[in-house]
């Protein structure tokens, strides 16, 4: 059953990915908008196993944390561009 929920985290987190990635590329010509605007998600997987001063192997758990952010971006020029990010990530 604990194999089975790591397999599932996995393969989730693998379609958030593919999902997440844009389709098309595009570079920039001069008559598109300089500014950029995005919010992403960002999930954070975490496990831990440790090992006493046996060798013994002390299980962990693996936990999901959310996280989330925004960016905001102007393009100055073609070559130079400033961008701000914040983020959120809860890991406790």
């Amino acid at each position: 059953m604990k194999n089975l929920k790591i397999k599932f985290v996995a393969l989730t987190a693998i379609t958030v990915l593919m999902f997440s990635s844009n389709s098309a590329i595009q570079a920039q010509t001069e008559t598109e908008n300089r500014g950029e605007f995005g919010i992403h998600f960002m999930p954070s997987f975490t496990k831990i196993d440790v090992r006493d001063s046996k060798g013994n192997v002390i299980p962990g758990s693996v936990s999901l944390q959310p996280g989330f952010g925004i960016l905001l971006g102007f393009n100055i020029s073609n070559h130079f561009g400033i961008q701000g990010e914040i983020n959120y990530l809860s890991i406790s």
